[in-house]
């Protein structure tokens, strides 16, 4: 995930109270995120569902090598970076 799209997605989940940043031990400029209270419940609510999308995927998936899937998908992610990368500079 590229910085910015981190940034903005963290403003998000601050805004709404379900993580909380505060300054790393030792250095001001590294940031550690945690879940707040209300953070950790979401998670727990969502987590079902998120599940269940999981699931749904694999069976459609059914007869290919899942984790081969996955890391062909990782390489394609990473290739796609690199190449947004090589467009900026």
């Amino acid at each position: 995930m590229d910085k910015t799209t981190l940034s903005r997605n963290l403003k998000v989940l601050r805004q709404r109270g379900w993580v909380e940043s505060e300054a790393g031990a030792g250095d001001a400029r590294r940031r550690e995120l945690s879940l707040t209270t209300e953070g950790r419940a979401v998670l727990a609510k969502a987590r079902p569902g998120w599940q269940r999308a999981q699931e749904a995927f694999r069976e459609q998936l059914k007869g290919l090598e899942f984790p081969q899937l996955l890391e062909t998908m990782e390489c394609v992610s990473l290739a796609a970076v690199d190449a947004g990368t090589a467009k900026r500079s």
